[in-house]
């Protein structure tokens, strides 16, 4: 009488054999053929190109083999020297390709070339602003790293350098090849202005691109007394990043009391405590003192 164990292993055998009819079967199928002989230019030593060919579906497919490299001294001397040669040609490829993405991805942040110059190289760092400087830079650091970042709420008073900050950020993400958007909310929210002349359904897709890009970046919020509309749309916005966890950056020269008062359309609350709410919930603070930098002479 059979045991389980004598019955596992009788099955085992009969996959094992069918696993090896179908490997023989399937090497069968695969032809090697020689369709050119050469000769190495610099020994004379005989030398073959092959193709494989096998059938798929009753269709014959061709792959051809690269020709047989010499391994004679000046034989292996040239293909070397080739071999870097194609090397630097795929490097060469690569980097136009790497500039073409960046030179996108800068049209799509909508960053004027004054912002695209920004960076923390020619950032001037002094003892007002250091902390601010060193928690953005480790901020980009763990973005390219993948990890997942809490919003960014830059303060502090005009000409401090809270845009040289987060430009700095966005051209550094960008440089790596990441999406950003950058623009104060009149310059974001004219595009969707814009829309309602060309499509109605475009205005969507622009609400849709500022909710989704990778990192949203709001320069001076609150410079500019926003009407009912403009705050409807800032909402739309800063609720879909946050219900969907994504970055945002803010500027602005308010604390939350006095940004609450510029967001606050004829006194209408409401929106602006939710908008506001929402972005003290994302967003670690970042406070930079100091006086105008604008004003001191270089």
């Amino acid at each position: 009488m059979r045991t389980k164990v004598d019955l596992k292993t009788k099955k085992a055998k009969v996959i094992h054999e069918k696993r090896n009819k179908k490997t023989r079967r399937n090497k069968s199928m695969v032809k090697t053929k020689i369709i050119k002989e050469l000769k190495c230019e610099f020994c004379g030593k005989g030398l073959r190109q092959e193709v494989n060919t096998w059938v798929v579906g009753g269709k014959e497919i061709c792959i051809k083999r690269i020709p047989e490299r010499c391994n004679c001294k000046q034989a292996k001397e040239y293909w070397k020297e080739q071999d870097e040669l194609e090397r630097i040609k795929l490097l060469t490829k690569l980097e136009i390709e790497r500039k073409k993405n960046i030179e996108r991805l800068y049209t799509l942040s909508g960053m004027s070339s004054r912002l695209r110059n920004y960076s923390f190289e020619n950032y001037k760092v002094c003892n007002e602003n250091k902390t601010a400087y060193f928690k953005a830079k480790k901020y980009v650091a763990d973005l390219l790293a993948g990890k997942k970042s809490n919003s960014l709420f830059i303060t502090g008073n005009i000409g401090t350098g809270k845009t040289h900050l987060a430009a700095s950020i966005a051209n550094e993400l960008i440089k790596n090849g990441q999406p950003v958007i950058f623009g104060t909310l009149i310059n974001l929210l004219t595009e969707v202005k814009d829309s309602y002349s060309i499509d109605g359904e475009y205005e969507s897709k622009i609400i849709n691109k500022y909710s989704k890009i990778g990192l949203l970046i709001i320069d001076d919020l609150g410079k500019e007394r926003p009407s009912e509309w403009t705050l409807e749309k800032l909402f739309t916005i800063i609720n879909n990043r946050y219900e969907n966890n994504l970055p945002v950056i803010i500027t602005t020269n308010y604390n939350r009391e006095k940004l609450r008062e510029r967001l606050a359309c004829n006194k209408n609350y409401e929106i602006a405590d939710s908008i506001i709410s929402r972005l003290y919930e994302m967003c670690k603070g970042i406070n930079i003192t100091g006086k105008d930098k604008r004003k001191e002479l270089v």
